[in-house]
């Protein structure tokens, strides 16, 4: 079966690894995607961190496979001049180069939907297109550091800690991939292409709405330990009931008993009974969640979990 974007055509002028994730999300989901890369050795990944007998870069199988490639001189005219003829061809154009960098080239947006009015202009910074530091360089471990997340990571009565992965990388590239795939669909409504941008900053401080909006409301701030600050595992407490034949550990989140969350008008519950092996099951019509509970606790009052409904 073809994939969501089968017949989608991509021009990636992507490097490290925000933008060539991005673009290897949209070949997963069946694009076309040709990478441009410099003459020599081609893609900075090729070479980094190689290993084995065959000397194979993990991190380049990782990031490029499932795409074509073509070796391009950008500071040439006869590069350029080259990836011109391309964009025609192109749905989608994707770099992530510091701002300004593509339109020296005389490849910026402007450029491209001159000769194509139709393309898709994907822009991965990394701290946005505009403000103080958009020309400055960018890595993963600076944006997880400049937007707070390494101040929610490692032990409660530690320093800050990086996450164990490019965790900025990757949220930048599926935010990037989602927005490409978003004006792929508004062109087919309007008929008409866009650029779209994503940084990592951005990414990042988006990714980290509960913690926000969470400080804004207690004007508390706590590193999240062995789990999320707000959400701890209630295995912690030993609390593992078995149901039927199956067993599971609940989660529960950090509040007053008597506020649930106003999100759940209506649940299907599970709720084990007070007779160990038994299990009553109360039904409802579900609109927003499902909620599976291993507590002998009766339901929390005011809850919509409470309230039998046929």
């Amino acid at each position: 079966m073809p994939g969501a974007l089968d017949g989608v055509k991509v021009l990636d002028f992507t490097v490290f690894q925000q933008g060539p994730q991005a673009t290897l999300v949209m070949a997963d989901m069946g694009a076309d995607v040709i990478k441009v890369e410099p003459p020599m050795f081609g893609d900075l990944g090729r070479v980094l961190a190689m290993y084995g007998p065959n000397r194979l870069s993990a991190y380049h199988l990782a990031h490029s496979r499932g795409k074509r490639s073509i070796t391009l001189h950008l500071k040439t005219e006869e590069g350029r001049e080259i990836a011109r003829k391309l964009i025609p061809w192109a749905d989608v154009m994707v770099h992530n180069f510091r701002p300004g960098a593509m339109e020296k080239l005389g490849l910026g947006y402007d450029d491209a939907r001159a000769l194509n009015e139709r393309i898709i202009y994907g822009h991965a910074s990394g701290w946005g297109a505009k403000g103080p530091k958009a020309n400055h360089p960018a890595f993963d471990i600076a944006a997880q550091a400049r937007s707070g997340l390494m101040s929610m990571t490692g032990e409660e009565d530690g320093g800050p800690l990086p996450a164990g992965v490019a965790i900025a990388d990757y949220v930048g590239a599926m935010n990037l991939a989602l927005a490409v795939v978003a004006a792929l669909y508004a062109r087919q409504v309007t008929g008409a292409g866009q650029k779209v941008e994503t940084s990592l900053y951005g990414s990042q401080i988006a990714a980290q709405a509960w913690e926000l909006q969470y400080y804004m409301l207690s004007n508390r701030l706590k590193r999240a330990g062995r789990g999320h600050a707000y959400l701890r595992p209630s295995g912690a407490r030993s609390a593992r009931r078995t149901v039927g034949r199956s067993s599971a550990a609940s989660a529960t989140i950090a509040g007053p008993r008597s506020a649930p969350p106003s999100a759940c008008r209506s649940c299907s519950t599970t709720r084990a009974s007070r007779t160990p092996g038994r299990a009553r099951t109360t039904s409802t019509r579900s609109t927003s969640c499902s909620t599976t509970s291993f507590s002998s606790r009766r339901p929390m009052n005011g809850s919509p979990c409470s309230k039998r409904t046929t």
